[in-house]
């Protein structure tokens, strides 16, 4: 049976198949399982926080609405929250967390979130980077894809920023190359971690 995990993080940079991801586990637990699971964005959410952090790009704003977000997980009644991105996403976040502000906005906060976020499971994607920029020139258009098209050497440094984050997490993570899997394969994996 599968471990009651209240939080399951997916993490990774764009194109990596994070989103599929969710939506395949949430249905293999929903149909297979009978347990309810909730579906949240982290980072890109639809809310006033997240419409306003697309409009304004900036790491606080960013760094709010993965606030805000997080804050949500205790007023939803499924049994199982997957979210997708959360803090780290914008943290690791390069080249904008390099700046002097965005380090002490970051060194301000990320006590706070961590503490805020404490996932049962982090589930880490990434991809090999033909792969990955393929996937993203294929979705429909947005700006920040855009500046990752015209700089991919930027996915290299937010993976790096990311495993160094992750080896740094106190939580159970799990990490899978999603470059030749199909997504129900890469939904199967995280479901058999579960059962441990």
């Amino acid at each position: 049976s599968i471990k009651k995990s209240r939080l399951i993080v997916f993490e990774g940079t764009d194109g990596v198949g994070k989103t599929t991801a969710v939506r395949f586990v949430r249905n293999i637990l929903e149909s297979d399982y009978g347990i309810r699971a909730a579906y949240l964005k982290g980072m890109g959410s639809n809310n006033f926080f997240g419409r306003l952090a697309k409009r304004f790009p900036s790491t606080a704003l960013f760094l709010l609405e993965a606030t805000w977000n997080t804050l949500k997980i205790n007023f939803l009644r499924e049994e199982v929250i997957l979210m997708d991105r959360s803090y780290l996403s914008v943290i690791s976040h390069w080249p904008e967390v390099g700046s002097k502000l965005n380090r002490a906005i970051i060194a301000l906060a990320k006590p706070l979130l961590a503490r805020l976020c404490r996932p049962s499971l982090a589930v880490y994607l990434f991809s090999d980077l033909d792969i990955q920029l393929k996937r993203i020139a294929g979705v429909e258009y947005n700006r920040f894809h855009s500046a990752i098209l015209a700089n991919p050497r930027v996915i290299a440094e937010r993976n790096w920023r990311m495993q160094k984050l992750l080896n740094e997490f106190e939580y159970p993570v799990v990490k899978i190359d999603t470059t030749d899997i199909p997504p129900g394969i890469i939904a199967q994996t995280i479901i058999n971690f579960l059962k441990l």
